[in-house]
């Protein structure tokens, strides 16, 4: 999993991820996901999509989107290439990008040119090898090019960006770090408990303590992989209020403990160099 809630300086990020779930979010920047190996599962503005090795998505900015995978153990590990990226490096497209959405945010991997693989597997080189932004950019309008003109565009509605869900999104990806609940989070959207309820149910496919804390377990995934703070700190950076819960919690998602899950890809990057 990967924090794409999360706010960032850089300009543009790209990686490659193993067995992508993650709770429903939305950001101002564009996201690029080609599927490697296997097949992953996303609801993007409420529609449910599969999709498969080979195809291509598309998530425009402030698109509600989430990721599902199986965690079974006989299953195929999937593999995505994922680029986010600011709309003011898309060059001509950024009109479009801010103004539209599409009706089908995908193409599949018979309908996709050539380009679009070769951009994306060496945009993705050249943003971790921290080389050209100016090549990375071309990457990335190349990618673009290939796809935007063959995908119908529809003009967003002045209120498509700002309605209820989009707001109780934003506003967990910004303070899911501080203390949170039900309550809180009506009285600060001026909306009732039992309301907020039914949007989590009926829009987000969560309830509320399941949504805050799949958005905190992911963003600890992170801090465990990528920083040397203790796990009784990342449970406190995270927003948990106790380890228990946090090792609960994590043990669900991941089917390891964090120690566990440290200690694994701690040896697997050793086997890999």
């Amino acid at each position: 999993m990967i924090p794409f809630y999360e706010k960032s300086d850089h300009n543009i990020r790209a990686f490659q991820t193993y067995r992508m779930n993650f709770p429903a979010h939305l950001h101002v920047q564009l996201e690029l996901v080609y599927v490697m190996e296997d097949k992953i599962q996303m609801t993007i503005q409420d529609v449910d999509y599969t999709f498969y090795k080979g195809d291509f998505i598309l998530i425009f900015p402030n698109t509600i989107h989430s990721y599902s995978s199986s965690f079974d153990e006989d299953a195929v590990d999937n593999s995505v290439l994922t680029v986010i990226s600011g709309v003011m490096l898309t060059g001509e497209y950024i009109n479009t990008l801010m103004n539209y959405h599409l009706k089908k945010p995908y193409i599949r991997s018979k309908d996709l040119h050539d380009d679009v693989i070769f951009a994306m597997k060496s945009l993705i080189r050249e943003i971790n090898e921290g080389k050209s932004l100016n090549v990375s950019k071309a990457y990335l309008q190349l990618i673009l090019a290939r796809t935007i003109p063959y995908l119908e565009l529809v003009r967003n509605q002045s209120l498509d960006s700002y309605d209820l869900a989009h707001r109780i999104v934003n506003y967990i990806s910004l303070n899911f770090r501080e203390p949170l609940s039900l309550d809180i989070l009506a009285t600060e959207l001026g909306i009732s408990r039992y309301y907020l309820s039914r949007i989590f149910s009926k829009k987000l496919n969560s309830n509320f303590n399941d949504y805050v804390n799949n958005i905190r377990v992911s963003y600890a995934s992170t801090l465990i992989l990528t920083t040397d703070m203790s796990i009784t700190q990342i449970c406190d950076d995270a927003g948990f209020n106790s380890l228990r819960t946090f090792n609960r919690v994590f043990k669900e998602n991941f089917h390891v403990t964090p120690s566990e899950y440290r200690y694994k890809n701690k040896q697997d990057l050793t086997y890999q160099s």
